[in-house]
């Protein structure tokens, strides 16, 4: 599996310098584009900690495909298929908002 902590530490520390150290010297109008970028810099970060190794890559690929021609082929519509399906769906949203937006994940209160 790629190394990826000497990127990831890079993204923080870049981060951390413009939340703590620039975001404060700007004028307001810029703010939010500052803290635009620090976002996109935090997600940046989780996805390189989210990478994996090429053979998963490829091993998830042919699961999609195998999926996909189930969907296609109407195989996913109930029963265990369309379980199977849930859960991978979302399972797969999940992922994808752990990276983007973790703290929706959070419990609310």
């Amino acid at each position: 599996m790629p190394d990826n902590t000497q990127g990831e530490r890079l993204l923080q520390t870049a981060r951390d310098v413009l939340r703590d150290q620039l975001l404060p010297a700007l004028p307001s109008h810029q703010r939010h584009a500052a803290l635009m970028v620090a976002n996109a810099m935090a997600i940046a970060a989780r996805e390189l900690d989210r990478r994996t190794e090429p053979t998963k890559d490829e091993a998830r690929a042919a699961a999609d495909r195998r999926l996909c021609a189930a969907i296609r082929a109407g195989h996913a519509d109930r029963g265990a298929e369309a379980v199977q399906l849930h859960a991978r769906l979302l399972a797969d949203t999940r992922a994808r908002v752990e990276v983007s937006n973790p703290k929706f994940l959070l419990p609310r209160r």
